[in-house]
């Protein structure tokens, strides 16, 4: 078969990347992630964030943020007095986020999981 140049085509079959190297590049970009943090557009969106679950849902809670990454949004959410736990599928980033909790001595549970099978604290 020829594309519109008169070219032969050829034909790719899409193959999805395995589970792991999403980890793998995520778990590289924890120190970025956990740099963000002080730039002042990042802490802008992490309090109006927070903010807004304050209209939904009064404290204490519980709240989940799935995909926590390295924990700005529950860091926030339990300095307002929420029980919040955060999970990611990446070790270093929920590292750096226990990091944070304990550096900053917020009360926050980390841990790392799959969130896209079920999780512990949901019924099944």
């Amino acid at each position: 078969m020829l594309n519109p140049r008169g070219q032969p085509t050829r034909s790719v079959a899409a193959m999805p990347a395995p589970r792991w190297f999403f980890r793998f590049m995520y778990d590289r970009e924890s120190a970025a992630w956990d740099r963000r943090r002080d730039e002042p557009e990042q802490r802008e969106l992490v309090a109006r964030t927070a903010g807004e679950l304050a209209n939904v849902v009064a404290p204490p809670g519980p709240v989940a943020d799935l995909g926590c990454g390295p924990g700005a949004h529950a860091l926030a959410l339990a300095r307002r007095g929420y029980d919040v736990v955060g999970v990611d599928g990446s070790p270093r980033m929920v590292q750096v986020a226990r990091t944070r909790a304990a550096r900053d001595e917020v009360d926050v549970t980390f841990d790392v999981d799959d969130v896209s099978a079920p999780l512990r604290f949901v019924p099944a």
